[in-house]
């Protein structure tokens, strides 16, 4: 009985097994003919889906859109002000910069723009109305193969209790065999899900790829020498403020690693 109920376990787990592997290989077949075919991106998509963990750098091409048209000027220090000049931008993300930077009641370096939340704001908006238009590549399998792994713990438990003849006989009984039951789902199910979650192979993102592997946004590729150091300037500008505190804090490090160090 044992051995028919062990052969019947495998049976249905290599079905499975194969099944899933199959739909995989499917799903990189259509991902390797969906590479081919991705739509013209906005350029402003395209950075931030080459740097998705950079959140703030679509606005660093806005910035230097603004700078080339001579709509916002950038001083030694980083910091950024409105120049009056020029028309208005159609670009969204470059209309809401030179908002942020015309209405700032003093000059503000880029740096300040990660933590805009109005800007942040009309960040995802954006995000979200171009990724209408590009399907995202969402791994299925994998929520497919987490299901099963939890379906066979349920199916392998349930079979186990009725070969192994629990008898029913009062409610000590009933419960007895729930715990039983309970036992074997959890000593089957998580052992199996730390597996499928660590082996698992990743959908690979093409559109990420494909995104990383194009040319610069074409506002930044345009700037020269002295504008692209004044832009880098105000994106990575620190305070003085701030350089102080993380003087303090340096010097506090040193003097507790100097006393540590007299013991």
């Amino acid at each position: 009985m044992w051995m028919t109920l062990s052969a019947l376990m495998g049976v249905i787990a290599a079905a499975l097994l194969a099944a899933l592997l199959l739909g995989w290989f499917v799903q990189r077949l259509i991902d390797r003919r969906r590479a081919g075919r991705f739509p013209e991106l906005d350029p402003y998509y395209v950075v931030a889906l080459a740097e998705p963990e950079a959140r703030g750098d679509v606005y660093a091409p806005a910035a230097a859109a603004l700078l080339a048209a001579d709509l916002i000027a950038i001083d030694d220090e980083g910091m950024v002000t409105a120049t009056g000049r020029g028309r208005a931008p159609e670009q969204p993300l470059e209309a809401a910069l030179l908002a942020w930077v015309a209405t700032a009641e003093e000059p503000i370096a880029l740096a300040a723009a990660r933590w805009d939340d109005g800007l942040r704001k009309r960040r995802k908006e954006f995000l979200r109305e171009q990724a209408r238009r590009v399907r995202p590549m969402e791994d299925g399998l994998r929520g497919a193969a987490q299901s099963i792994v939890f379906l066979l713990a349920t199916f392998y438990s349930v079979q186990i209790i009725y070969f192994g003849r629990l008898e029913v006989n009062n409610v000590g009984d009933f419960l007895l065999s729930i715990v039983v039951f309970l036992v074997f789902w959890l000593l089957i199910l998580v052992p199996a899900v730390w597996i499928v979650s660590k082996i698992w192979p990743k959908r690979r993102d093409l559109l990420q790829k494909h995104c990383a592997a194009l040319p610069p946004h074409p506002a930044l590729a345009a700037l020269n020498s002295e504008q692209t150091e004044l832009l880098r300037t105000s994106r990575f500008y620190i305070s003085p403020a701030a350089k102080e505190r993380w003087a303090a804090l340096l010097r506090e490090a040193e003097s507790v690693n100097t006393g540590s160090d007299t013991f």
